[in-house]
């Protein structure tokens, strides 16, 4: 073993163990967990919406009671007006009326008795709908703080683990910048910096132990020879590749302009064959006529003849 294939196998072991610190860095930082938002609950509100409506059927209810409002107050006041004259008669006997005077307590006890049923109704459906979203505001609300404790109970947890593996890649960056020390110092002594990756110092390795370079600069030439190559022979397959695909391309093309003439050639036999059945039908319908008008002309000529002799 030569001296530069110590320094290579170094080299590869160096490389080798950065990359395992990097990898053991990103699975680290794969394991920690980002600190969890604590849930806001957003109150539902009494929306003055709902209570416009219920207004609005109320009212609507009372317009409608209306009539039936003055009219009930009329028949209170007129049973009202006999019953007192009827207790004024009772209690003072022989002397005169006089006269029915209302009671303003009519109107109140009617009102109550018409629109206290529909104010009632009104007030309850509110106060239904009020308490409805306290229950629900409330319920929700302890959801939520119940959750947010789990969740400030999680994010303890996850920034003690958190700690933990920044502490591992504090450590890990206090070894890797030993790494870092040593490749550079190679990379400013020997080693080419733009091939200080396993897969080219691999490649100077064979190189050196098949006794195919003894030097770093010769090993880098021959990298170089290979990767040129490697490239042309893929830029040669890619066009051959690219050919291929014009080969196809053209054998479809060629298959589809042979089936085009086929069809073509087919349909000139059919219209040859129509014309020709055409041209016979009218060859046929032109004899029909023909000897039609030769039959035709006989007989004129018979007719002719006989009314001839019939003058004669």
């Amino acid at each position: 073993m030569n001296e530069l294939h110590k320094k290579l196998l170094n080299m590869k072991n160096l490389v080798t163990d950065l990359n395992q610190y990097n990898q053991k860095e990103n699975n680290y930082k794969a394991q920690m967990q980002p600190k969890i938002n604590s849930d806001i609950y957003a109150a539902k509100k009494v929306t003055k919406k709902y209570f416009a409506i219920i207004a609005m059927v109320a009212v609507i209810f009372i317009l409608l009671s209306i009539p039936t409002f003055i009219g009930d107050i009329q028949r209170a006041y007129k049973n009202d007006s006999v019953d007192d004259e009827f207790q004024w008669a009772l209690h003072h006997p022989g002397d005169e009326y006089p006269g029915y005077e209302k009671d303003p307590s009519v109107v109140t006890t009617i009102f109550m008795s018409d629109f206290g049923p529909i104010i009632l109704i009104a007030v309850i459906i509110a106060g239904g709908y009020i308490t409805i979203i306290k229950v629900m505001n409330t319920s929700k609300k302890k959801v939520v703080n119940e959750n947010n404790i789990k969740i400030v109970e999680q994010n303890k947890d996850n920034e003690l683990k958190n700690t933990k593996l920044y502490n591992e890649v504090a450590i890990l960056n206090q070894e890797r910048e030993k790494l870092y020390i040593e490749i550079t110092r190679n990379l400013q002594e020997w080693f080419p910096k733009d091939y200080c990756f396993l897969n080219a110092i691999d490649y100077f390795i064979n190189l050196v132990e098949n006794h195919m370079a003894d030097t770093i600069q010769k090993a880098v030439e021959l990298y170089l020879d290979d990767m040129r190559h490697r490239i042309t022979s893929q830029k040669l397959d890619q066009i051959k590749g690219g050919m291929l695909v014009m080969i196809n391309n053209q054998q479809v093309m060629m298959s589809k302009q042979d089936e085009m003439i086929r069809q073509q050639i087919i349909g000139n036999c059919i219209n040859s064959a129509n014309l020709a059945n055409n041209m016979a039908m009218r060859r046929d319908i032109k004899d029909v006529g023909d000897s039609a008008e030769r039959a035709a002309k006989a007989a004129s000529n018979a007719a002719y003849a006989a009314s001839g002799v019939a003058t004669k």
